[in-house]
């Protein structure tokens, strides 16, 4: 068979696109099951600070950044409702399960 340089490169970069999307899959598919397989932690914690981040027009994601007791701060991505109904400064509990925000009750 005789294959030009185009069909090789264009048959090359459709080879890389499938692994690179294989491997966020898997990654993705692996930090959910280790979320999965960790316990629910609840502590005090206070909300220090409101993020968002658009990727395109029509998706944004909310995040926020909680400060516990021992100084430790951790930021975990919330739901827009979650987002809007707290304040920075506001103190509570702060529930999670891995990397997943569960609840924060004040």
């Amino acid at each position: 068979m005789n294959f030009t340089l185009g069909a090789i490169l264009m048959f090359s970069s459709f080879a890389v696109l499938i692994i690179i999307m294989a491997v966020t899959i898997s990654r993705a598919a692996g930090f959910s099951r280790k979320n999965m397989s960790l316990p629910r932690i609840s502590a005090p914690a206070k909300l220090v600070s409101k993020r968002t981040f658009s990727m395109s027009k029509d998706g944004k994601s909310f995040f926020m950044t909680f400060e516990f007791k021992t100084g430790d701060r951790a930021e975990y991505r919330v739901s827009s409702d979650a987002y809007l109904y707290f304040a920075e400064g506001d103190e509570g509990t702060l529930t999670v399960k891995g990397t997943e925000f569960i609840s924060f009750v004040i």
